[in-house]
């Protein structure tokens, strides 16, 4: 959520995101759902680069279609493991 509120912050990485503030396994914030859950909250970042270590959840494909939708399909990457990042 900082990346949302920051635009100094220039990129987002993520490996295993959780799926859903509805999942019981992900940290509770009062009233986030009020907005949009993960996928829809990571996309307010857009057109900032993401990348997903691993692969890309079912549920952040939401997330891609934005990026991919106007034009920034680029911007979002998938690497294998952490140490394969490199600033995009």
């Amino acid at each position: 959520y900082a990346a949302i509120l920051d635009p100094e912050v220039t990129e987002v990485v993520l490996e295993a995101p959780p799926l859903s503030h509805e999942d019981p396994e992900t940290p509770e914030i009062l009233g986030a759902l009020r907005i949009g859950d993960l996928p829809q909250n990571l996309a307010l970042i857009f057109p900032r680069p993401i990348t997903l270590v691993g692969e890309i959840p079912e549920a952040y494909q939401w997330t891609v279609d934005v990026y991919e939708r106007f034009g920034m399909a680029d911007r979002i990457r998938v690497i294998e493991k952490v140490g394969e990042w490199r600033p995009a």
